[in-house]
């Protein structure tokens, strides 16, 4: 694995260094070089023990089918590819994006429709003052899991580079601070991703759905209804994706911050 070529590369480098300094009587100064030497292979002593805890609370399934597969105690949790259900869970979130947008759809027909027909034009407007909080709702869920699935969907390209550089830089001496970033933001991806999408399909499962390809005259008559429905659900499901998005951010960057970086936040 690369980091742990680079690990190695930076550790005799350092070493090398030291023992240069030491053999040429600069001991204070070849000192200084091997506690460095020291602290990159204890950086990454702590980042084994904070994936491999990791492991076992965002991806518990992973170690118990490679222990049942391979008959090994050992799971490498740098090698754990912690997103790898990342798609799935943007699937997730693009469906109910389309759900939302498509009773936002069939109001919009539904009014042009009536608005349009001389003498009950009156129906139409009705429906559109009726509908109005609702689709205005749908309008911000909808708009908010777009911008998460392009999210998920982009940040999972650079899962792998987040990763190595984030570990690279953790080790190294002096940018343990960006390392310590990247890490952070790895991990509460990880956390808080697997349950808004969980919830959001929960949600999904419970909205009314809509019948295209005929005349439904439940679904037409009671649109309002309908749709103030898919609002209802989906409202929570926009407030506990607020409230995870919230409290992950703060969590992860009180956990930036005890590694040695910066605070990340993550806001709407």
């Amino acid at each position: 694995m690369i980091v742990a070529k680079t690990v190695a590369v930076t550790v005799g480098i350092l070493t090398a260094t030291g023992l240069l300094k030491w053999y040429t009587g600069r001991r204070i100064e070849a000192v200084r070089w091997f506690e460095r030497a020291a602290t990159v292979l204890l950086s990454l002593v702590v980042l084994y023990i904070i994936f491999g805890i990791a492991v076992f609370f965002i991806n518990p399934l992973y170690a118990i089918s490679h222990f049942v597969e391979e008959g090994n105690l050992y799971v490498d949790p740098l090698k754990v590819d912690f997103w790898a259900s990342f798609p799935s869970y943007a699937d997730i979130l693009w469906k109910v994006h389309e759900l939302n947008r498509e009773w936002i759809t069939l109001a919009a027909k539904l009014f042009i429709m009536w608005s349009n027909i001389p003498r009950v034009s009156s129906i139409g407007y009705g429906l559109r003052d009726v509908t109005g909080w609702s689709r205005g709702q749908l309008g911000v869920i909808t708009s908010l899991f777009l911008n998460l699935y392009a999210f998920i969907s982009e940040v999972y390209v650079f899962r792998e580079s987040i990763l190595v550089f984030g570990v690279i830089l953790f080790v190294a001496d002096r940018l343990r601070g960006m390392g310590a970033v990247l890490i952070a933001f790895y991990i509460f991806l990880a956390l808080v991703v697997p349950m808004i999408s969980a919830y959001a399909e929960s949600m999904y499962n419970k909205a009314p759905k809509i019948v295209w390809g005929g005349w439904s005259t439940e679904q037409w008559v009671h649109i309002s209804d309908k749709l103030a429905d898919s609002a209802y659900v989906f409202t929570r499901a926009l407030m506990r994706t607020v409230i995870l998005l919230g409290l992950g951010s703060a969590l992860c960057a009180a956990f930036a911050r005890a590694l040695g970086g910066v605070g990340v936040y993550v806001r709407l």
